[in-house]
């Protein structure tokens, strides 16, 4: 997306509407980093896959 981020889309789309619901895919692990980014999730929002 030329010009814009995942998390700031994130925020745009929820300045829209804050009942949106918004699922990020992405190959990085981040670990629960977005949860110091994005105060407003909760660890239980995050869905993470492990493979070997």
């Amino acid at each position: 997306m030329p010009g814009i981020n995942g998390l700031e889309l994130y925020s745009r789309l929820k300045s829209i509407n804050r009942d949106v619901k918004i699922l990020f895919v992405s190959a990085l692990d981040a670990g629960l980093e977005p949860l110091s980014i994005l105060p407003e999730l909760r660890q239980d929002d995050i869905l993470s896959a492990y493979y070997d």
